[in-house]
C-alpha cells in the first residue's frame, strides 16, 4: 500500500500517467541490472 501511494505522489509530481511513470521506473532498473551484470563479467 505504502509502493502505491509513493507511486501516486510521483505521479502528481511529475505530471505523467501512472503506468507510464511504472515504465520508466522499470527500465531505469533494467538500464541499472545491465550494467551491472556488464562489470560482473568483464
Amino acid at each position: 500500500m505504502l509502493a502505491y501511494t509513493k507511486l501516486e505522489v510521483l505521479k502528481l509530481k511529475v505530471g505523467i500517467g501512472h503506468f507510464r511513470l511504472k515504465a520508466q521506473l522499470y527500465l531505469v532498473g533494467l538500464q541499472a541490472m545491465h550494467r551491472e551484470l556488464a562489470t560482473l563479467s568483464a
